[in-house]
């Protein structure tokens, strides 16, 4: 199964990408709110909220 990440998906055209892979059956959307800490040292969320760290 492939998994998307998408960085700035807390609003605007970010959030639009996470709504329409999730409508699309995806089931592996990351998305990291906005004004996080960079990809090595953030954390990221699931689109419906699921904690993951990395």
């Amino acid at each position: 199964m492939k998994t998307v990440l998408i960085v700035g998906a807390s609003r605007g055209i970010g959030w639009e990408f996470a709504r329409q892979y999730r409508q699309a059956g995806l089931r592996d959307v990351l998305a990291q709110a906005a004004g996080a800490p960079p990809f090595f040292h953030g954390r990221f969320f699931q689109y419906d909220g699921t904690p993951l760290d990395w």
